[in-house]
């Protein structure tokens, strides 16, 4: 991984074992593949599916995965 990829893996983990920490059955993400990523085109989205295995390394499963304004991306997370 990048490192960028890295450090936003590190931080929605952080953020995911928070929310498993505070009790929390859902957990809700924002993914934004930031200007890297080609937009408009078939391929891997940058830095996305590293982040999802963050958080699902954390206890949590993709229920919902939807696209955002602004080519982000939103996952909803259960326990």
């Amino acid at each position: 991984m990048g490192l960028m990829k890295d450090v936003k893996g590190h931080l929605v983990k952080t953020q995911a074992e928070r929310a498993m920490k505070e009790g929390r059955q859902i957990f809700v993400c924002r993914f934004d593949p930031g200007m890297t990523a080609k937009h408009n085109a078939s391929g891997s989205i940058s830095g996305v599916a590293e982040m999802i295995e963050s958080v699902e390394g954390a206890g949590w499963k993709l229920d919902r995965f939807i696209e955002a304004p602004e080519h982000a991306f939103t996952g909803l997370f259960r326990r």
